[in-house]
């Protein structure tokens, strides 16, 4: 029997975002830990509520201009009854590679809101599927359960106790320090709300913050 050849999917024009802006307490709290650590280290993710805000990244995907307002409609719809909802931090991490972050807690509130984004940006993939670049440049080296999920989904990336918010991204080697220096700029507001949620162009390597919709306006 022939093996069925796997096409490689269509390059998206945008790469976007589905993103929660936390309440202002942890907002203001992420960015001033992430500004002190930038005083003192080289910091490739500089949360300065500016330039980039503090943010959950619920969704990852591609599309294109034209199915932007589909993915407006059906993002709106999905989070109505989930933007009052209460989201709680719980605790302030060192991970690989020199990151630093804020888990969020794997509750009922993450994953309604989580299930909610990940089925309406699926909706609008499956109608006409495109993929962040990167991805497609890794195709032939993905494994075939991940290949499968982005066909379906726009994303392999499926699992809410991921969740979490940036404060810093530094060298290996400063890490220990930097984490010192965010333990004591981080206060911990354990439970806070979503300000808004927001559709934000990221640019395919994650060097801008362009929003395209948010709750809030």
């Amino acid at each position: 029997m022939p093996v069925r050849q796997q096409q490689t999917p269509a390059p998206a024009e945008i790469s976007y975002c589905v993103a929660v802006i936390p309440s202002n307490a942890m907002k203001s709290s992420v960015a001033t830990a992430s500004m002190a650590i930038t005083r003192s280290f080289e910091n490739d993710n500089i949360i300065d509520n500016v330039r980039f805000p503090a943010h959950i990244s619920l969704y990852l995907g591609g599309t294109v201009r034209d199915q932007v307002p589909l993915l407006v409609d059906e993002i709106r719809k999905a989070i109505q009854s989930h933007l009052s909802e209460k989201l709680r931090a719980t605790r302030l991490y060192s991970g690989h590679g020199g990151f630093i972050g804020v888990e969020i807690e794997d509750d009922n509130n993450v994953k309604a809101l989580f299930e909610a984004v990940m089925g309406a940006c699926a909706r609008v993939h499956q109608a006409k599927p495109y993929v962040r670049p990167h991805l497609i440049s890794r195709w032939p080296r993905m494994r075939q359960d991940q290949r499968e999920l982005i066909e379906q989904l726009g994303t392999y990336k499926t699992d809410a106790s991921d969740l979490h918010i940036s404060v810093a991204q530094v060298d290996a080697q400063d890490l220990d320090a930097a984490f010192v220096v965010a333990q004591k700029h981080f206060s911990f507001p354990a439970e806070f709300g979503i300000d808004s949620l927001q559709i934000v162009d990221v640019g395919h390597n994650n060097e801008k913050w362009t929003v395209l919709w948010s709750s809030g306006a």
